[in-house]
């Protein structure tokens, strides 16, 4: 996995920190979807300011204040804004899916498409959101665990496209039997 321009002694603990944070996102990802949002939206915008600071101003400390000021931002943000936070969700997890196949496409053509299926999925995040949540959560969740876990393990295409796919399916059929059981309970 590609970690920008972070510190290398800064990739290690993070690929780590987002193989946990993905297996919880696949497996868990409805019952603890708040939080998960949360963390969404701090990593993601910590993770672009702190780079674009980073690499303005080569100074590792303003990336790190940059990556926690907008980290913190977003996260309030998505999480006080429930339906816009699934909206952004739902695109982040089409967005990514669109990443896992365009493994076999031309860049321009992954990126137009990228575009459309992020919209569309942010738009049926929030039209259907207990089943897209839980699909949503189980495909992001088991990209980020394998594309944390190549960073410890070189491996094919190929076989990061199956394995995605694998766990992704597994995540939601837990996820959908954590929510019977729970329905019943």
């Amino acid at each position: 996995m590609n970690y920008g321009y972070l510190q290398s002694e800064l990739t290690f603990p993070l690929a780590i920190f987002l193989l946990f944070f993905g297996l919880l996102q696949c497996f868990k990802g409805y019952k603890f979807f708040k939080i998960i949002l949360a963390l969404t939206g701090f990593l993601a915008a910590g993770l672009i300011a702190g780079n674009f600071v980073l690499i303005s101003t080569t100074s590792f400390i303003l990336g790190l204040i940059a990556f926690f000021v907008a980290g913190l931002f977003a996260a309030f943000f998505a999480v006080s804004f429930y339906f816009f936070g699934i909206f952004i969700f739902g695109a982040s997890a089409g967005f990514l899916l669109t990443f896992i196949l365009s493994l076999f496409m031309s860049p321009p053509i992954a990126v137009g498409l990228g575009v459309i299926v992020a919209f569309i999925g942010g738009i049926m995040a929030v039209k259907f959101q207990k089943l897209i949540i839980i699909i949503a959560t189980s495909f992001s969740g088991a990209a980020l665990t394998v594309n944390s876990f190549s960073y410890f393990h070189s491996t094919t295409e190929t076989i990061i496209f199956f394995n995605y796919i694998l766990i992704a399916l597994l995540g939601i059929i837990v996820q959908l039997k954590d929510k019977k059981s729970s329905q019943r309970g």
